[in-house]
């Protein structure tokens, strides 16, 4: 309920698969294998399709081909519109990957295992729909913003190797992030940034 009111209030939400499946006592509930989420993303999960050991399954997300390794899904759309398709496996030409808008909001789901730099073309999207500017970060970075008591925006900035890193995080500030550590800063300019 709570992310069904976020994306109709207007917000912008990205769903791997198995997403929504069980409850609070991990209990598959009932209405279907992602009766939670189904209405907000606008689709069905028919049927769960894992890949066989050493097996892998293409598809093509927005053009791109790609591999998935581990999970599939059989969907159904109900209001979302395909984003992506699976060229072979145990759903060939099936729904791979959608987009739903719900309210005033939209939500992406993404039916297959896919490596961060594969969701290039998802996430792309919905940083555009969300006003985020990506950044471009060095590959093991992590940003995270927060928004604190009267609006005041933090960004949280974690380096996960091991050299020490610096970033531009403002108009003039730059952020100094030692090597396996975290720096944190109050950010002073007015667009979102991209978390990692």
């Amino acid at each position: 309920a709570n992310l069904d009111d976020y994306v109709s209030a207007g917000g912008n939400l990205v769903v791997g698969p198995f997403s929504g499946v069980v409850d609070a006592e991990d209990g598959v509930r009932a209405g279907g294998l992602n009766a939670a989420l189904a209405p907000v993303l606008g689709v069905e999960v028919h049927e769960f399709c894992p890949v066989r050991a050493g097996e892998e399954v293409r598809l093509v997300l927005d053009g791109r081909p790609l591999r998935s390794r581990v999970w599939t899904e059989d969907l159904h759309l109900t209001s979302a519109e395909a984003r992506g398709a699976y060229a072979d496996g145990p759903v060939p030409g099936g729904t791979a990957a959608t987009r739903n808008a719900h309210g005033a909001g939209h939500a992406w789901y993404v039916a297959s295992d896919l490596d961060v730099t594969d969701l290039t073309a998802v996430f792309a999207e919905a940083y555009a729909a969300a006003g985020i500017v990506p950044r471009d970060l060095p590959e093991d970075v992590e940003l995270l913003e927060r928004v604190g008591v009267g609006g005041t925006r933090h960004l949280i900035a974690i380096n996960h190797t091991e050299q020490p890193v610096t970033i531009p995080a403002g108009d003039q500030e730059v952020l100094e992030i030692p090597a396996g550590g975290v720096a944190t800063t109050r950010i002073l300019t007015a667009a979102p940034v991209a978390v990692r």
